[in-house]
């Protein structure tokens, strides 16, 4: 596979953000690409999140698949999907012309709203819990539960020093509001993860996962 997307990864793009799933197998989705080759070729261009578990992949969208999408949301979706091509092409068509006059993100229509008002520019949050949350909806596009690293994150809380960061972080997985997680994966981490990471014994966590409610 070369950095341009085929057929198979098309179909995986545009289904990370127009399905309900946010965490998906491509088996669900039956590409004839097998997973060590898509696994390879998402590790080379990162255009979606991708973990392994045994044999099996799962996949979920981040920035970078937003990115791609909106630029290439009127592309034409490979025939084997039938008969579902045709409906999805007519909504990909009438929906590019509605973002384009409406001056929105394809982000703003599919991706939850989240619960908390958004901050204008510059203006602080009232407390450190609500510039974290605030911080993690921005990367998330408005999505719980999904995968932000510390390393997006901790830039958008420049108000806060690192010891503030960690101990707003800490605070609010202690209280079950998020979860920090640490990713496994060497091939998908790097120095400046290893430099954002909250170290807790042994784990460095580089992951942050935040919940729409409390858990106990």
């Amino acid at each position: 596979m070369n950095d341009t997307p085929g057929p198979d990864m098309k179909v995986l793009l545009f289904y990370a953000v127009l399905s309900d799933p946010e965490i998906f197998s491509p088996s669900k989705l039956k590409v004839k690409t097998r997973n060590p080759e898509i696994k390879s070729y998402l590790e080379k261009t990162r255009l979606l999140n991708c973990r392994q578990r045994g044999k099996a992949l799962y996949l979920s969208a981040n920035d970078a698949t937003w990115r791609w999408v909106e630029g290439h949301f009127e592309d034409e979706l490979p025939r084997k999907i039938e008969p579902a091509f045709r409906l999805m092409n007519a909504l990909r068509g009438k929906l590019a012309r509605y973002l384009a006059v409406s001056d929105l993100r394809l982000s703003d229509v599919f991706a939850p709203e989240p619960d908390s008002v958004p901050i204008p520019e510059g203006v602080p949050a009232q407390t450190p819990t609500d510039q974290v949350r605030q911080a993690y909806l921005d990367l998330s596009h408005g999505q719980f539960d999904v995968r932000v690293r510390l390393r997006d994150l901790r830039p958008k809380l420049e108000a806060l020093n690192r010891a503030q960061q960690d101990e707003t972080l800490l605070g609010m997985q202690r209280d079950g509001w998020l979860v920090l997680y640490s990713n496994d994966d060497p091939q998908d981490r790097d120095s400046d993860d290893e430099a954002a990471a909250i170290i807790l014994g042994d784990r460095h966590r580089d992951l942050v996962y935040l919940h729409r409610e409390q858990r106990q």
